[in-house]
């Protein structure tokens, strides 16, 4: 500070600093200092003289709105930013939303090119005029959309200055008031900066006797009150005043008359004063004492804080906007510490989302609640968001629920702007997607089906052309053979290799019986019936053979009992495939489940049948070939992969439907819904 009012006092006429001083409790604050060098006719310098002001609460109320302006980045209002001479230098992706354009359409450009043509060429002249001389805008545009679509937007336009107090850039902040045009008459101009006093400063300077009439009253004040200087010169100070303020006034000059001193609580105090037009205006006013020719005065430097005021409003309300979208977003958003993982906020649809309240949240990290198979994607992804190599990203992710049931999120990362020295902080916004991908899933799995029967209507057809050009040389094959052997009974390797042959030809008419049965459509003798009888009939023929073998048959039969039209034997063979199936996947024994119960599905009625066993279970791969002709998984020799594409087909054909549930470990469950009669 000393090098610089030395410079002052040698060169420059004026100062205003900003500094740290040490105050009486030890502690440093923030002071501003203004003065001017008073000089003699030679202009060599005689003394300086100003005032010096403690700003600690503004300092503070600009570090807690820098903290708010970082959070309301992330908040989707356009942004727009030119040049010194209006030439657009950047847009943020809410602009390019709003008005239609590409970045790249607007880069280079002048704001203009949103001018729909109904604000006058004055408007705009007056908008250039305030913002080149370093001053904020504030005003309404009925702009046009690339697509020509006019919209209402409110605009806030000010400008940044380079270290030598030279205008660099304008920067614009617009949001869309299509629907809400009803806020025009919302204050859209804020008041005027404090106008010049003594020597062009701001504040005003209001010297009084110790009777309390007005000695001096400078151009800050007339600014500040609206009076002229002549018209309150020797006037009682009170005028001055609100009713509220008056008896407080006379009993602290009362005091000041006895005791010649100023109340220190008195020094610097913030009312409201009363103004000519009998309107109030706030104001910061701080109290000194002087004496001149052995009269004791009272000075008051007044500084009109409407501004003040207002600016305070305006961030309480801004804190209001942000809380309340905060809060109310449908979207679920947590702050995260990037090194530590650790969740610093949490907004309620968060909470919901996760299952989990705040305090719980707020003691985890994003790793204790997402799930093992998404955390290295979604570290990589921290990791480029921190490097600085992408802005944001967006995944679809698993998160674990206290109950351990798991939700899927569709998550997006955008990590905040922070001081150099800050950890880094990630805005993450999450969406609720588990039941878009249960959906995907169900309609992957129906596609899949669809397919897989399409698949087997085709084989059914090849099976019908191609039977009667295999049997026939499978026959001549077979009778030859069978002669072979009559003639050679003697040959024991001959008889051998026979009986190889034969082997092999009953395995290729099992297979044609089978692809006959399958395409054995449309000849069905229905009859209507009760179905539980119809698998009664087929358990007890296996029964007591499984027992043997350690696998039980459960009964788990629903009340209801109704008749299905059906073909008994078509049938039976379809119960009898299921449960033999079921058998060969539990070869050390189990348990094999049969049930039945009444389902409606799309508007229809059926009865489902139900065939769970306790076995080894497929996978998921397994599961979508096992109505395919010709796929097993018995070792070779033991079965022809017919099995179940026959029994899907006789199921389709009885207009009903099967499917399965399994999971390796678990077992597998036959599912068949069959119409009602």
């Amino acid at each position: 500070m000393e090098e610089t009012l030395k410079n002052h006092f040698y060169g420059q006429e004026k100062y205003d600093v900003e500094l740290r001083l040490k105050h009486k409790s030890g502690e440093y604050r923030w002071f501003r200092s203004k003065g001017a060098v008073k000089r003699d006719k030679e202009g060599k310098a005689l003394r300086m003289s100003g005032s010096i002001s403690d700003i600690q609460k503004e300092k503070k109320n600009s570090e807690t709105i820098e903290k708010l302006s970082q959070v309301a980045q992330q908040i989707p209002i356009a942004v727009l930013i030119t040049d010194d001479e209006g030439n657009i230098e950047y847009v943020n992706e809410a602009l390019t939303k709003l008005s239609g354009y590409s970045s790249e359409e607007v880069l280079g450009q002048n704001p203009r090119i949103f001018k729909s043509g109904e604000s006058p060429d004055a408007y705009y002249k007056i908008l250039w005029e305030t913002i080149s001389q370093g001053k904020e805008w504030r005003g309404v545009f009925h702009n046009k959309k690339k697509s020509g679509e006019l919209y209402w937007e409110s605009v806030l336009i000010f400008s940044l200055k380079d270290i030598n107090g030279k205008v660099s850039k304008f920067i614009c902040l617009k949001e869309d008031i299509t629907e809400k045009k009803q806020l025009e008459s919302t204050l859209i101009d804020h008041e005027r900066l404090i106008r010049s006093v003594v020597n062009n400063l701001k504040d005003g300077l209001i010297i009084s006797n110790v009777d309390g009439n007005i000695q001096l009253f400078n151009k800050g004040a007339e600014e500040i009150f609206g009076y002229r200087a002549e018209e309150v010169l020797d006037k009682p100070i009170k005028i001055l005043m609100d009713e509220f303020y008056k008896e407080k006034h006379d009993l602290g000059f009362a005091r000041f008359k006895k005791t010649r001193k100023i109340s220190p609580h008195m020094a610097l105090v913030e009312v409201e004063a009363r103004k000519k037009d009998g309107s109030l205006v706030p104001i910061d006013l701080t109290l000194t004492k002087m004496e001149q020719r052995g009269e004791l005065l009272v000075i008051g430097l007044v500084r009109d804080i409407s501004e003040r005021k207002e600016t305070e409003r305006q961030r309480q309300e801004s804190e209001g906007r942000f809380s309340t979208i905060f809060q109310g977003n449908p979207l679920g958003i947590a702050l995260i510490e990037s090194l530590t993982g650790k969740i610093l906020e949490i907004n309620p649809k968060f909470s919901q989302i996760t299952g989990r309240n705040k305090d719980e949240l707020l003691a985890l990290d994003w790793m204790s609640i997402t799930h093992i198979d998404d955390v290295q994607e979604d570290l990589d992804n921290m990791k480029l968001v921190n490097s600085g190599e992408i802005e944001g990203f967006n995944m679809d992710k698993r998160y674990f629920r206290p109950d351990d049931s798991i939700v899927w999120i569709s998550m997006t990362v955008h990590k905040m702007p922070t001081s150099e020295n800050d950890c880094p902080i990630h805005l993450c916004m999450v969406e609720d997607i588990t039941e878009r991908k249960e959906a995907k899933k169900r309609m992957d799995t129906a596609q899949k089906q669809l397919v897989a029967a399409q698949k087997l209507a085709g084989v059914g057809e090849l099976a019908a052309g191609v039977s009667h050009e295999v049997l026939n040389p499978v026959n001549i094959i077979s009778v030859h053979t069978q002669m072979l052997q009559r003639k050679t009974k003697d040959d024991p390797n001959i008889q051998n290799f026979c009986n190889k042959i034969r082997r092999e030809i009953d395995r290729i008419q099992k297979i044609m019986s089978s692809l006959l049965a399958f395409s054995r459509t449309g000849n069905s003798e229905l009859e209507s019936g009760n179905m539980k009888n119809e698998i009664e009939k087929a358990v007890s023929l296996v029964e007591n053979e499984y027992k043997l073998d350690n696998v039980e048959i459960v009964r788990d039969w629903c009340d209801t009992l109704v008749d299905i039209s059906y073909d008994p034997d078509k049938i039976r063979q379809v119960y009898l495939n299921l449960i033999h199936n079921a058998k060969h996947a539990m070869p050390d024994g189990g348990t094999i489940t049969v049930g039945c119960k009444p389902v409606k599905e799309a508007g229809k009625k059926f009865h489902q049948f139900t065939f769970s066993d306790t076995g080894a279970g497929m996978t998921e791969e397994v599961k979508l070939k096992i109505f395919e002709p010709f796929f097993t998984t018995k070792p070779e020799g033991q079965g022809t992969g017919m099995g179940l594409a026959v029994t899907h087909g006789i199921i389709q054909e009885h207009g009903g439907k099967i499917r399965v549930e399994s999971e390796v470990g678990k077992g597998t469950t036959f599912i068949i819904s069959l119409p009602i009669a």
